[in-house]
């Protein structure tokens, strides 16, 4: 079953081919590497507020609809998504039993906030955040807030301005992660934007194209922190690469994983010394 970005299903067609919970807005089919996650504004009685963010951040309201949602089953599955190797999919509800393909998103990292449940008791509920494959985000119940201007006007920037603007937002102040939360809330766009432009659509682990391009036509390439954030890593140009998911899952998963993040390491120093000395 082949999703196509815009494209409406019925989500009893998505469970008869894939498996997976039926009722759940978080839904991991036993022996897949794929997360299906579903959303709609039905969740606002119990304290949901899903949605595009200013900065082109999608936020997904966790599963667990009465008193304090647990780090356990799906949401647990959304928040290692990047390490164990699983591929998100986003779809919004547009009527019922009826979805629309949002698209691939990558979960960057999570925060908890505050809400009632659905016996209007106030809880903790955990907020995942999305960036969508596509660079866009497409929902009719929502408005997008301007991201996809923003992101053709990222696209026409040079390289240079885009240095510029990831150094000035690596430097500003970043919110600390929610007090239980084991990944970093805040990651900068901007950061990401200058790396995927330096790589060019070139992997900086292996020098291999990047493997296919995205909706947008723009080379799909996964932004890697070197040292990751959960371990003190900086989010910045110099300790950020745009590595093939090849790469990506072997610097996590392979037995020559470290060898090949220090080589990503050094290839990054170089192109950044490269450009300052230029």
């Amino acid at each position: 079953m082949e999703f196509v970005l815009g494209r409406e299903y019925r989500r009893a067609e998505i469970h008869a081919a894939f498996g997976g919970q039926a009722q759940s807005g978080i839904s991991t089919p036993r022996g897949s590497t794929l997360i299906f996650v579903f959303t709609g504004q039905g969740g606002e009685k119990h304290g949901y507020r899903d949605g595009p963010q200013p900065n082109g951040v999608f936020f997904y309201s966790g599963e667990g609809q009465v008193g304090d949602q647990k780090m356990t089953a799906g949401n647990l599955a959304l928040a290692d998504a990047e390490v164990s190797g699983k591929t998100i999919h986003l779809f919004s509800q547009v009527r019922k039993a009826i979805v629309r393909y949002e698209g691939e998103a990558r979960c960057i990292g999570y925060h908890s906030t505050r809400g009632p449940d659905r016996n209007e008791t106030d809880r903790r509920i955990f907020v995942f955040e999305f960036e969508l494959a596509t660079g866009e985000v497409r929902s009719a119940d929502v408005p997008d807030l301007g991201v996809r201007e923003e992101g053709r006007q990222r696209r026409s920037r040079s390289l240079a301005e885009l240095k510029d603007i990831a150094l000035a937002d690596a430097a500003r102040p970043r919110k600390q992660p929610a007090e239980g939360s084991r990944r970093v809330y805040e990651r900068s766009i901007a950061v990401r934007d200058y790396v995927l432009a330096r790589a060019n659509g070139i992997c900086e682990g292996c020098g291999d194209a990047a493997p296919f391009l995205r909706h947008d036509g723009s080379p799909y390439l996964e932004p890697h922190h070197i040292l990751r954030m959960a371990d003190g890593g900086p989010d910045h140009i110099a300790s950020v690469a745009a590595l093939c998911p090849a790469c990506h899952r072997c610097i996590h998963h392979g037995q020559k994983g470290h060898e090949l993040n220090r080589r990503v390491a050094e290839r990054i120093a170089a192109l950044e010394a490269q450009s300052d000395a230029t």
